[in-house]
């Protein structure tokens, strides 16, 4: 007997409710506490909640790489935008956040 379209996804919609609350708890209380590198903790928050270790490395594997990436690309925007213009300095935000 189905209550619900969503009871089937009950276990993941807790596990992605629990892991949203610990990141904006964990987000709010750095705030308040000036706590520098707050993304680092909050990192911790999700890596913590998750449901099993294999989980926590894959999150952290995933976390790793797209910091990684993240860091190539806005090096190789920023080698392409010359001068430090306002106009240009805007452009290169526009790109890196694309």
């Amino acid at each position: 007997m189905e209550i619900g379209p969503l009871s089937r996804y009950r276990a993941q919609l807790a596990l992605g409710a629990r892991i949203t609350i610990a990141a904006m708890a964990t987000l709010g209380i750095g705030h308040l506490l000036g706590t520098p590198m707050i993304l680092w903790a909050v990192l911790t928050a999700v890596i913590l909640t998750q449901m099993s270790v294999g989980r926590s490395v894959k999150a952290t594997i995933d976390y790793s790489f797209g910091t990684l990436g993240g860091a190539i690309y806005a090096g190789l925007v920023s080698n392409y935008v010359p001068g430090a213009h306002e106009l240009a300095l805007l452009l290169l935000l526009g790109l890196a956040i694309a």
